[in-house]
């Protein structure tokens, strides 16, 4: 119950607080009196996950709970799509709604004939869902969708599709008169998006819809399938339909055309972005290896696209042409391209010196590039820094990511060994999202010291073979960055938990407004210890491991981050203390932390340090909205031991560690186990095997583990039942026995081979 002060509070005000609670929870303080329930009807947004009991009251006895509503959005719950295509149906419309976003089209009927202020829909409905209603509508619903005069349609329907075809759509709209001089005109349509296109549906959308209709306003345009073929024809025809279109996305697609070029020409000189992903293309005559695909294509592109201000090419394939193109003759380079991603290309693109041409961009992503290219001047060094070209050429970059490749070319590493240590990194004034993928600690930490504008830093894949010595120098304390805001750092290699931490501490001494931190360590399967079934079966160490995270590093962060919003750790886990330092009554973040992802290392419900510390620590957070529990039960330093004879099949060792490990595994599953858990010991050694241990495999055992998991999260949820998201899992044995086991094979094959040689 609200204090006397807070019972004066503005509805607004009410209104907001509302917000953050579910939605049952909102009707049931909707009673306490006729002041919160009208201050819960001013709430504008509803945002449900159907359930049989919401299924059952039915959509519009909830909705005359709200009736100033402007967006609705219904998914589904636990799959369960029956209850949400029931409660779709009992929809008849709202005065106010202005969005609509929905994953069953049983509401689409009701929503497009009794909802006049209706917008903006968007409609994601799965293969399986069922459609009882399309058949017995007797209608069109593209054509009912078309008419409704939306503004933002973003549709990924694939059944309705293949029900309701766009050229059908058209044909109802001439039998209506709706038709101007042989075209249908949709005046108000500005993004339109439809998904999962078929072949069919394709072709039906470009042949049948597309030169029947004129989509005047339409300024962005959005087209996914899954690898269905569009002609150049039905490119000419889209470049008609849409007059004023500014930006074109195209996905999954098989595009014809005899090259690259005759692809280029049928596209309308209008568009300011392009946006290419996972499409089949024709492309540029590879047979000379010295020709830069990335180069030609980009060419192509701004030469004809003269406004064109971004462009994205992700992961495309490039067909070789019948005949060479000869584009020598056109100009390069553009001063409008703010905006370019080139993902995917490899080898092709042979070089990167055409991004001088480029000199407005603003943000780049490259991938698969080296540390070093050639110097493009001829003048001193064969070689410099990557970031020195692209740092000294586009000087307005305010958002880059540099995708190194990880096998460089055999240049001459003692040419740039001055270069490294004596001359600093070139400096970019507006730098402020900065992404590196494996890039070495000793090039990244200078390029961090020259960008103190930094507000969002992701470094990938950093190697962490040795600890490098840079991280103990004066200089790397000097890294000073006020205005980074995001921060995730992910390293491979033995030494990965070790430098994550460090790094994250360092790059933060002076980030007192960091709100995001994501750190993860992997270690490479081939150089660790490969786990034996007696390891993997082990009731886990009692003492931390030394690459865990312990309280002195969570109470440094806390000094130097105050606001932590979201904090993410992976491939290290929590030690007892860690988790009791967080819920220190001194705690800085139990009014800021709102999401947590962390490991811990022993079995949930049995750990009896950890169970008291996780739900102390819920106790305290009670803004925490998400919270995820990685199990690491088994110790990180496991040694050789009896390998398994086959592959995910019955254990062959009788050993007291295994059998414990089981028999804990599966008692602690069981509906009894608060009996057992009552123990004021957390030993589990009283327990007589019940049955031998040739009766458990490891897919068993992930069963049970994984039951136990989704029992303790239960638990947490109902002690915490403001958590939006709560998720306990454990890496699953049986994946990880058949991945050691493989690459143990391979490892050895690879062995016998060299020898050989």
């Amino acid at each position: 119950m609200l204090s006397a002060p807070a019972q004066i509070l503005p509805a607004e005000l009410l209104c907001h607080i509302f917000s953050y609670l579910t939605l049952r929870e909102q009707i049931q303080i909707a009673v306490v009196c006729k002041r919160w329930s009208a201050s819960m009807g001013e709430a504008r947004e509803f945002v449900a996950r159907v359930t049989d009991r919401m299924a059952q009251v039915g959509c519009q006895r909830v909705l005359k709970c709200f009736p100033r509503l402007k967006v609705m959005e219904l998914r589904l719950h636990n799959k369960n799509q029956d209850a949400l295509v029931h409660f779709g149906s009992t929809f008849t419309g709202h005065p106010t709604l202005t969005h609509l976003i929905t994953e069953t089209s049983s509401i689409l009927l009701a929503a497009l004939r009794h909802t006049p202020r209706l917008k903006h829909l968007t409609l994601k409905e799965d293969f399986s869902s069922p459609i009882p209603h399309l058949p017995r509508a007797n209608v069109n619903f593209l054509y009912e969708i078309f008419t409704k005069g939306f503004e933002t349609l973003d549709l990924d329907a694939p059944l309705l599709f293949a029900m309701d075809t766009f050229a059908e759509a058209v044909d109802d709209a001439f039998d209506d008169k709706r038709g101007t001089m042989g075209k249908w005109v949709l005046p108000n349509l500005k993004r339109l998006s439809i998904r999962s296109l078929q072949n069919s549906s394709m072709s039906d959308l470009m042949t049948g819809f597309m030169p029947r209709v004129v989509l005047t306003e339409l300024k962005h345009l959005n087209l996914s399938s899954n690898e269905a073929t569009l002609p150049l024809a039905c490119l000419g025809y889209l470049a008609h339909a849409t007059p004023n279109l500014e930006s074109l996305h195209v996905a999954g697609t098989w595009i014809e055309g005899r090259d690259a070029e005759s692809f280029v020409e049928v596209l309308s000189r209008r568009l300011k972005e392009i946006v290419l992903i996972g499409c089949d293309l024709p492309g540029l005559d590879r047979r000379d290896d010295s020709i830069n695909l990335a180069e030609g294509i980009l060419t192509l592109l701004t030469a004809h696209l003269s406004d064109v201000q971004d462009i994205q090419i992700i992961h495309c394939k490039f067909r070789t042409p019948a005949h060479p193109i000869h584009n020598s003759h056109i100009s390069k380079g553009s001063r409008t391209l703010k905006r370019l991603s080139l993902l995917g290309f490899g080898r092709t693109m042979t070089s990167v010196s055409f991004l001088s041409y480029y000199p407005a961009l603003e943000t780049l992503k490259l991938d698969d590039v080296p540390n070093y290219v050639p110097n493009p001047s001829g003048l001193g060094m064969r070689y410099i820094p990557l970031w020195d070209f692209v740092a000294g050429a586009l000087v307005n970059l305010a958002e880059l990511d540099l995708r190194f490749t990880r096998v460089e070319d055999e240049i001459d590493h003692s040419i740039m060994s001055d270069h490294i240590t004596t001359v600093p990194p070139t400096h970019l004034p507006n730098l402020t999202t900065l992404s590196l993928y494996s890039i070495p600690i000793s090039t990244l930490l200078p390029i961090l010291a020259m960008h103190p504008t930094l507000k969002s830093i992701t470094l990938n894949h950093l190697p962490a073979t040795t600890f490098p010595t840079m991280l103990l120098k004066p200089q790397s304390h000097l890294i000073s960055l006020p205005n980074l805001r995001i921060l995730h750092i992910h390293a491979h290699g033995p030494m990965s938990p070790l430098i994550t931490r460090t790094l994250a501490t360092t790059l933060t001494k002076a980030s007192q407004g960091l709100h995001t931190l994501h750190v993860q360590s992997a270690k490479p399967a081939l150089e660790t210890h490969a786990p034996t079934l007696a390891a993997l079966l082990s009731p886990p160490s009692p003492l931390p491991p030394q690459d865990a995270i312990d309280s002195l590093w969570i109470s440094t962060l806390m000094s130097q981050c105050p606001y932590i919003r979201t904090l993410r750790t992976s491939g290290q886990t929590l030690t007892h203390d860690a988790l009791a330092r967080l819920c220190a009554p001194d705690a800085v973040w139990k009014g800021t932390l709102e999401r947590l992802e962390v490991a811990l290392r022993g079995i949930p419900r049995m750990d009896v340090a950890y169970d008291f510390l996780l739900k102390a620590l819920l106790e305290e957070y009670r803004i925490l909205k998400g919270l995820e529990v990685c199990v690491e039960r088994l110790p990180d330093d496991v040694g050789p031991g009896v390998e398994l004879g086959e592959v995910g099949g019955r254990a062959a060792s009788r050993t007291d560690d295994m059998m414990e490990g089981v028999e804990m595994l599966a008692r602690a599953a069981e509906p009894d186990w608060d009996a057992v858990s009552s123990s004021s010991s957390p030993s589990l050694s009283f327990i007589e095997p019940s049955q031998p241990l040739s009766a458990y495999t490891l897919q068993s055992i992930d069963t049970l583990h994984a039951k136990l998991c989704a029992r303790y999260a239960d638990d947490l949820k109902r002690l915490a039942p403001w958590l939006e998201t709560c998720r306990v899992w454990a890496p699953e044995l049986k994946r990880k026995w058949i991945r050691s086991f493989l690459l143990r094979r391979m490892q050895r094959r690879i062995g016998g081979d060299d020898m050989r040689v």
